[in-house]
């Protein structure tokens, strides 16, 4: 990864493993992953942003208006800077994304 991408990668998988203790951490597809039961989410970086991927996240209630996609499932939250990594916007998502993989 590069410096502007694996510092908002470090931000997010500090944010995931601190707000989610229960999920476990496994690269799939050259990408950090996050599983309870199936996959909750993915950090996936691209040339000039970092993805934080729900891979149910057309599921999610969203009240806060940050998932970006139109695909059938998978929603992601898009940073272009380690400070937009503001852990209390993101941690309804990612507490009702594991309820949601527990249900």
């Amino acid at each position: 990864m590069e410096p502007p991408q694996r510092a908002i990668a470090r931000a997010l998988r500090t944010f995931i493993l601190q707000a989610g203790p229960e999920l476990h951490e496994e690269v799939k597809w050259g990408v950090p992953c996050f599983m309870a039961q199936k996959l909750v989410c993915s950090i996936a970086t691209h040339a000039d942003h970092t993805n934080l991927e729900f891979y149910r996240g057309a599921a999610l209630r969203d009240a806060k208006h940050l998932l970006e996609s139109t695909g059938k499932s998978l929603r992601h939250v898009k940073f272009h800077a380690a400070a937009d990594v503001q852990p209390s916007r993101l941690k309804p998502l990612l507490l009702e994304a594991i309820a949601l993989d527990a249900a």
